[in-house]
């Protein structure tokens, strides 16, 4: 218990107050915001292809907080990134965790890379539970490959089903949630002939190809308060007709998320820290 007693000029009891108030604070509920994405029968078909596809795949997560992060890359399957005792056992869990103290969890897995045959699997997280300080995380999958049409030139063709997921808790308005998957075609000039967003709208977000299905918005963020959980989609495309030559094919996926601890509990800090201020300066007022 606090007395009345003078504690580095404040008077004990307003100390006492202002502790209760911090104490209260760290009790709070956390920010919380996520961004995951799962993709399944991934399948490419091309017309007039000539010679062999070939690619790499690589996943890169990363996690931060405060000053740590970590970071991976080259892999089809990146360690999980993982910064709080709540994400500790989390590797390749592709869901919401929910608020949980303090945690950043990034994550990001290639399945199967074997987009030739319809089998293209992916799925990234970025995932942060924001009860005292401010988090960061994200998760991303790009798969990158060459291919050549031959002579008369070809197309190429896309087909895959996403389930997407986001979520901002009410109340941690300073969160954000941000998903993205993206495909894009550019020749050996580096000149971009072909790129496509899936935004749930068929008449838009592509260039230079048509879709067929594109069942949901896929590029996308939400605000607090928000649960974007549509379900799985189908989403086609088709190029429109390419020139013979040599291409690269770039398929992108990236989730990320932030979040602070809820605003109210910055409220509460800077009201007792304030009535503090005031009664201290009125006091030295009062004395002179």
């Amino acid at each position: 218990m606090f007395d009345n007693k003078r504690i580095g000029g404040v008077p004990g009891h307003l100390l006492a107050l202002t502790v209760a108030i911090l104490g209260a604070s760290s009790s709070a509920h956390a920010g919380y915001a996520v961004s995951t994405t799962t993709i399944n029968n991934f399948d490419v078909n091309f017309v007039n292809l000539s010679g062999s596809f070939g690619g790499f795949t690589f996943a890169t997560n990363v996690a931060a907080q405060g000053a740590l992060s970590a970071a991976n890359f080259d892999s089809t399957d990146a360690a999980p990134a993982c910064i709080g005792l709540a994400c500790a056992s989390y590797n390749n869990s592709f869901v919401s965790h929910g608020a949980s103290g303090d945690y950043a969890y990034g994550d990001a897995q290639i399945g199967n890379a074997n987009i030739m045959s319809g089998t293209g699997s992916a799925s990234s997280i970025g995932e942060v539970s924001a009860g005292t300080a401010v988090g960061y995380a994200a998760g991303s999958n790009t798969m990158n490959a060459f291919f050549t049409l031959g002579s008369g030139g070809g197309s190429a063709s896309f087909s895959f089903n996403a389930m997407p997921y986001l979520d901002i808790a009410a109340g941690g308005s300073m969160a954000t949630a941000f998903s993205s998957v993206t495909i894009t075609i550019l020749d050996v000039s580096g000149s971009q002939v072909f790129s496509w967003a899936p935004n749930g709208d068929v008449f838009s977000g592509i260039v230079n190809g048509t879709e067929s299905q594109d069942g949901y918005n896929l590029n996308l963020g939400v605000t607090p308060g928000v649960t974007y959980n549509p379900g799985t989609g189908l989403f086609q495309a088709t190029t429109n007709t390419l020139l013979a030559g040599t291409y690269s094919l770039s398929i992108n996926m990236n989730n990320q998320a932030s979040a602070v601890p809820e605003t109210d509990t910055y409220a509460m800090m800077l009201a007792g820290l304030g009535l503090v201020g005031y009664t201290v300066s009125r006091r030295k007022r009062t004395l002179s």
